[in-house]
């Protein structure tokens, strides 16, 4: 609140201002009575308007007051009520349940324009709000204080619990459950650590079964991670390091082999091929390697790599004479595919697969020639010598006209060609001269038959001779 003589803030439970001395007196209520038309006069008790040195008509105080302030009580300034025509409307100041004491003392003014403008009511006014805004402070201060006094007391009884013996005993058993489990927790994350990182870097049994299943694994799915976990596992170990090299080097060699050996029948499909097995080498040379003790471990090391490489572009560039007779054998056209496979040196790569080739190629012509023989005999078993020796001298000529056709591959100088041949040759012969023997027999038959008849005839001769006779001997006789 504030001094109603000085102005100063004080504490509300001071009965003297300790700024001017005055007595506080607390105003619950002013009942202040209307205004009207703005033109009341006020008089004001107490007030000596005779003084002469008193321009201002400045209050004069007691010694007693004087000795606690330097502030000045300014009177109600004059005001003039000549104008004023009903004088039933002026209000007399005993309405005013108010006196001096109660009101805001105003400064000493500078200049004598505002005091004609300054009014006591203004003033009074001024108060009355400052009053009320005080009172809703306190009605709004003293909630607030029951809120911190049960909140103290709340702090208050839990300062008192925690101080208790069971208090003291329940905070125990909590931190020491929360530090057995901080220390069971943390050694759980320091094995999983060590455990999980040995997992990761390492490996289980012997290193060269595991290898062999990641190479394999590798082939199949292009994944090298677990090739990279057997490299850490023996890092530390030239004499492991270099046994798992040669066991790549194995394995990469039969990747070669094989994919010479693959039955690929064009240069397309060679060409993919071809274009699969580099990047599955190469990439396992980039790829499968560690470094550790500022170097680096692969699993197919550089020189191997290089042999490799070297016999790959050999392959590739022994396979163009190679697929070019492939083409040709596609086709069918056998002389020329047995002339360009003939062609490849025993030093290519593709020398073995273009004999293979030809051999097929000889073995294919066999079965055309067999199928054409199977056809010429179909139901000679039913037929005469003759007709046999027909059919036979037939396949014999169909064998002879294939030598002719395949002249590149000069037929005759292969086993199974000349043994047909002379198997079918035999039974030309064979059938000719059952047919010879036949023939002769039938003409010996036919003479002796001859024979025959003719010495039938003589008997019968003489048998009518003879009975001629005999009737002439008769007649003789008689």
């Amino acid at each position: 609140m504030k001094c109603h003589k000085c102005g100063e803030k004080i504490e509300k439970e001071l009965k003297k201002c300790p700024f001017c001395g005055a007595d506080i007196k607390v105003v619950d209520d002013l009942d202040l009575p209307d205004l009207k038309d703005n033109k009341e006069v006020i008089n004001l008790e107490d007030t000596d308007t005779n003084l002469s040195d008193n321009y201002f008509e400045v209050e004069l105080k007691d010694k007693e007051e004087d000795e606690n302030s330097d502030k000045y009580d300014v009177a109600e300034p004059y005001i003039d009520n000549s104008d004023i025509e009903d004088t039933d409307d002026m209000i007399d100041t005993k309405e005013f349940d108010l006196s001096l004491e109660k009101t805001k003392s105003i400064n000493p003014l500078t200049d004598t324009i505002e005091l004609k403008n300054i009014s006591l009511i203004d003033d009074i006014n001024k108060q009355i709000e400052e009053i009320n805004e005080e009172a809703q402070d306190k009605t709004i201060e003293e909630p607030n204080r029951k809120i911190d006094s049960n909140e103290d007391k709340e702090k208050e009884n839990d300062d008192a619990d925690l101080t208790s013996l069971d208090s003291m005993k329940k905070r125990k058993k909590v931190l020491l459950l929360a530090g057995i489990s901080s220390l069971i927790l943390a050694i759980g994350m320091v094995i999983f650590i060590i455990v999980g990182g040995t997992n990761k870097d390492t490996i289980k049994g012997d290193y060269l079964i595991v290898l062999d299943e990641a190479l394999t694994k590798y082939y199949e799915t292009s994944e090298y991670e677990e090739i990279i976990r057997v490299l850490n596992t023996i890092k530390k170990d030239e004499n492991k390091i270099t046994s798992a090299q040669e066991k790549t080097k194995e394995y990469v060699l039969k990747w070669v082999d094989e994919y010479i050996d693959m039955d690929i029948k064009t240069l397309g499909d060679f060409e993919e091929v071809s274009t699969k097995y580099k990047s599955l080498i190469n990439d396992l040379h980039i790829n499968a390697l560690i470094a550790y003790n500022n170097r680096v471990i692969k699993v197919f090391k550089d020189s191997d790599y290089d042999e490799i490489e070297d016999k790959m572009d050999k392959i590739y560039n022994d396979s163009s004479l190679y697929f070019v007779a492939m083409d040709y054998y596609n086709q069918n056209d056998y002389n020329r595919a047995y002339t360009t496979f003939g062609r490849i040196e025993s030093s290519n790569l593709y020398y073995k697969k273009a004999n293979d080739y030809k051999s097929k190629i000889i073995n294919n012509i066999m079965k055309l020639i067999e199928n054409d023989i199977a056809k010429i005999e179909e139901g000679i078993e039913i037929l005469d010598n003759s007709e046999k020796l027909n059919r036979f001298t037939q396949v014999e000529q169909v064998l002879i006209d294939y030598n002719k056709i395949y002249s590149s591959i000069d037929l005759k100088n292969e086993t199974s060609y000349q043994m047909l041949l002379q198997e079918y040759s035999d039974k030309v012969s064979e059938y000719a001269e059952l047919i010879s023997e036949k023939n002769d027999n039938s003409s010996m038959v036919d003479d002796e038959k001859e024979k025959d008849d003719i010495s039938d005839d003589n008997n019968q001769d003489n048998k009518d001779n003879n009975s001629i006779d005999d009737d002439l001997n008769k007649k003789d006789d008689e």
